[in-house]
């Protein structure tokens, strides 16, 4: 919805496509969740309204419709909270670190060199046909390698904008960095649904409930 609200609708369309194909291919680990967003303030009614809307036909109405409930189980225990909106969205099953070491292991299966705790030193273009050269060190034996690729994947996280610099790549983005806050505690038996709350500062609060186990809220 973010991406929605900066209107980079191109984004929009290719993470609902993803996010489906996620659901159809892997629905041992990606289901489809209910969502409850409660508005504070903000824009009006009808620009929330409308782009929900927006965001359900772009990713093809295949996520139930966004609903406006002007009551709910949770509303009882929310402060001063008015209507909401139940929305469908795709979450993990379980943890993400577990779901990034199922698609490892099963491409460890296919043939792939599943390496971790490894660095880059250095990375360069080995031509124009030929990809990348990369240097490698195994940060806990010292051990230090070589590889070529046709690509690489740059998902370093907040390294990605100093990956792409060693790599010489100009990037029209870079990334803002924040902190946010996770706490985890017992979760009380009516929270049933993710919740997103608006902060009195303008972020967005998260009660994600998780399989039952807890509520990890992040703010």
């Amino acid at each position: 919805l973010l991406y929605l609200k900066n209107l980079e609708l191109a984004t929009v369309l290719a993470l609902t496509r993803d996010r489906d194909r996620l659901v159809a291919e892997h629905a041992a680990s990606v289901q489809a969740r209910p969502l409850l967003y409660v508005p504070s303030g903000g824009p009006p009614r009808v620009v929330v309204e409308s782009a929900l809307a927006a965001y359900w036909v772009m990713g093809a109405g295949k996520r139930a419709r966004p609903r406006r409930l002007d009551g709910y189980d949770e509303q009882a225990h929310l402060v001063a909270a008015g209507a909401a909106y139940a929305i469908e969205e795709a979450a993990l099953v379980t943890s993400d670190a577990r779901f990034v070491l199922e698609w490892a292991l099963a491409a460890e299966r296919l043939g792939a060199d599943i390496r971790n705790h490894v660095r880059v030193d250095a990375i360069d273009s080995a031509g124009p046909k030929a990809g990348w050269r990369l240097r490698l060190c195994d940060g806990l034996t010292g051990v230090t390698s070589e590889v070529r690729a046709r690509m690489v994947v740059n998902a370093a996280g907040c390294s990605t904008d100093a990956v792409n610099d060693r790599a010489g790549i100009t990037s029209p983005w870079r990334h803002l960095f924040s902190r946010g806050v996770s706490l985890a505690f017992p979760r009380p038996a009516w929270h049933t649904r993710h919740l997103v709350l608006d902060s009195a500062d303008g972020d967005v609060m998260t009660l994600a409930h998780e399989l039952g186990h807890g509520v990890h809220q992040v703010l």
